[in-house]
């Protein structure tokens, strides 16, 4: 199974510059512990994004729709994953009950179907 993480580091009070790393990947179940285990050891702080992602393979664009515990949202995002950061992103919530359909009317629409990603730990 395919895990995909994001982890983020916070300001300290103690710190004047602080970074924030956000990194998706696609990774095996070890590879996945591994990193996870060294970046947990350097953070200052952590949040893992527990959630099921559906994301739709498009040319150049990034197409998903995730559920977690917090909320379900269709993202859009122009440019490919990977590929740069800063492009304009479009966040739209979904009543997670519809999940399934949404999934399924975007399938149809695309003529594909999407990655899975799950998160939880």
């Amino acid at each position: 199974m395919q895990k995909s993480f994001n982890l983020l580091v916070h300001q300290s009070k103690k710190m004047t510059k602080t970074y924030e790393y956000e990194e998706r990947a696609f990774l095996e179940e070890t590879d996945f512990l591994r990193v996870l285990d060294k970046l947990s050891g350097i953070a200052i702080s952590k949040k893992l994004d527990n959630k099921v992602s559906h994301f739709f393979v498009i040319s150049g664009k990034n197409l998903s729709i995730a559920k977690s515990q917090g909320k379900s949202v269709v993202k859009y995002k122009e440019g490919a994953v990977g590929v740069g950061n800063g492009f304009r992103e479009y966040e739209i919530p979904i009543d997670p009950q519809y999940i399934s359909q949404v999934i399924g009317m975007f399938g149809h629409l695309l003529e594909i179907q999407p990655q899975v990603s799950e998160m939880s730990f």
